[in-house]
């Protein structure tokens, strides 16, 4: 049971980090980081971290985070455009290069 809800949490904390860096809407970015940081919470708490777990939660998400929401709503900051609009090559580089470092972390964690 503990396994399944650790699976959960690290999901949830992976989909949305994933979502905080590619949505271009700001308030849905810091949303998206305000559930990963409620994930990571659930992960700590499933660690035997209570202290951590509360800290994460009170600290992160109820005071950061709600400021940097509060300021992105205060200075109403307007969805970003389309990037790497007339760099085909950057954009190309910037998108395989990363994924090939993945690879090879990956590779790299299966032979241990």
């Amino acid at each position: 049971m503990v396994t399944w809800v650790f699976l959960a949490a690290a999901a949830v904390a992976i989909v949305f980090a994933c979502l905080a860096v590619v949505v271009r809407n700001p308030i849905l970015n810091v949303l998206s980081l305000v559930i990963v940081f409620f994930a990571m919470a659930a992960i700590f708490a499933l660690l035997g971290m209570d202290f951590l777990a509360a800290i994460q939660v009170i600290v992160y998400s109820g005071a950061i985070l709600v400021l940097f929401l509060f300021v992105v709503m205060l200075l109403n900051i307007p969805r970003l455009g389309r990037l790497g609009r007339g760099r085909p090559v950057q954009a190309l580089l910037g998108t395989v290069l990363p994924a090939l470092l993945g690879g090879l972390v990956l590779a790299a964690a299966a032979l241990l």
